[in-house]
């Protein structure tokens, strides 16, 4: 019988443990260690407590190394991670947008799952287990913690994840360890994160939340590098929500590759319509609305603190009347709904982020196994690794695509081991 020693108790972590369980039977003998004293925690908070697990619109074009992850997903995508749950006992359900949850809308049915068949499975848990040394030993790893109890493994998983949301258990402390066996890593960036803008541009709409489309430019009002439609949340001196925390990624990508961190961006809050289709559209409502202030011009359209904050940026008199109105004013009104500007001023810490951009290269990656090339039988999974994706399920895919490739790899490694061993 094989020791495998998994290092992480997150998404990847239990999921390998369980596939490679399932595939090596009496043949390998699994201990999950983790930080944290119990297993799981950033499942629990994964799709605000609704854990939007997997995405059926999966594409290799939601990560950052599409050629990579494309032939895992191959192996195991949205389909079977969809039957595989199933089997686990998982009822799921997929709305409009491809997102597949579980029917209970709860992300503790999910780890529910993954945590009985570790128990029906007979993996045994070490949690309070703060892993800060591996070495190698005559063949074998040895595992050590803080407190100096060690074990000893035929195979490492290391499923630590990376450095966003520490109270949920990734700290980074995986890539410590990795850098200690010489494993090379690209720089880190906290991802799926907030940001801090000038406090003066979002005064008065903290708690909105709105969709609109974001464009980002390298230079202001130039060269657009990036886009999208989503939902924007507003909060004390910044903003957050889906579009925001896909640009923040974005950012964090160029960064981590050694690219120049764009700050500028403008968000159109009215992307159903041109400029010219709205100046017909307020000018048609000027004259229906004609004995209305100002203050309620925009009244209808918008949230009125954000009718005011764009009346606001457009230099609008709220005390004057709408049939005032020129033409110069319905113009700058347009502008400022349609190309509105923002500058980022700072990102959100790792602390506040969903998931962290970058980890060890794919270049120390035997790709078909997530074997660490100079490490004999030492596999990553997850976070840990330089891929992350979107918002909408596709990291937890790749928290399962990645475990089921490095336990599937092992797995293959032990069986044959066994054999030829009851040959003999």
């Amino acid at each position: 019988m094989k020791e495998v020693v998994v290092v992480g108790g997150g998404a990847s972590g239990l999921f390998a443990a369980i596939v490679l369980k399932k595939l090596s039977g009496e043949n390998a003998n699994i201990t999950i260690v983790e930080r944290l004293e119990r297993v799981g925690k950033k499942v629990l908070a994964t799709g605000a407590g609704k854990a939007n697990f997997a995405n059926s619109e999966l594409k290799s074009k939601n990560y950052n190394h599409p050629q990579f992850v494309n032939k895992l997903f191959k192996e195991f995508g949205y389909e079977e991670t969809v039957k595989y749950f199933n089997e686990l006992g998982l009822f799921t359900t997929v709305n409009s947008e491809g997102r597949a949850y579980p029917k209970s809308e709860s992300s503790a049915s999910l780890l529910d799952v993954l945590r009985n068949q570790i128990r029906s499975l007979g993996i045994e848990e070490k949690c309070n287990f703060d892993v800060k040394k591996i070495s190698k030993a005559k063949g074998q790893y040895v595992v050590e913690n803080t407190r100096g109890i060690k074990l000893v493994a035929d195979y490492v998983i290391m499923a630590a994840g990376g450095k966003s949301t520490r109270v949920l258990g990734s700290n980074g402390t995986g890539h410590t360890i990795l850098k200690n066996l010489k494993v090379q890593l690209t720089n880190m960036e906290p991802g799926l994160v907030g940001i801090k803008t000038d406090e003066q541009s979002v005064k008065g709409l903290e708690g909105i939340r709105v969709k609109a489309k974001v464009k980002l430019y390298a230079k202001k009002n130039k060269d657009c590098i990036w886009r999208n439609e989503g939902e924007i949340q507003f909060k004390v001196g910044g903003m957050s929500g889906i579009v925001i925390m896909e640009m923040a990624s974005h950012i964090a990508r160029l960064k981590v590759d050694g690219g120049t961190a764009p700050t500028n961006f403008v968000v159109d809050f009215y992307p159903e319509y041109t400029k010219d289709e709205l100046t017909r559209m307020l000018n048609k409502r000027q004259k229906e609305l004609n004995d209305y202030t100002n203050a309620n011009f925009l009244i209808g359209m918008f949230h009125k603190k954000l009718a005011a904050n764009i009346l606001k940026k457009s230099k609008v008199d709220v005390v004057g009347y709408v049939k005032d109105l020129t033409e110069k004013d319905i113009e700058r009104i347009v502008k400022a709904i349609k190309e509105c500007p923002f500058t980022i001023k700072a990102f959100d810490s790792f602390d506040k982020s969903q998931v962290t951009v970058g980890g060890v290269k794919i270049d120390e990656i035997v790709h078909e196994t997530l074997e660490i090339r100079k490490l004999k039988n030492f596999h990553v999974c997850g976070e840990i690794i330089d891929v992350d994706g979107d918002c909408g399920g596709y990291n937890l895919q790749w928290a399962w695509t990645s475990g089921y490739v490095a336990a599937k790899s092992i797995s293959k490694k032990i069986n044959a081991e066994s054999i030829m061993y009851y040959d003999k």
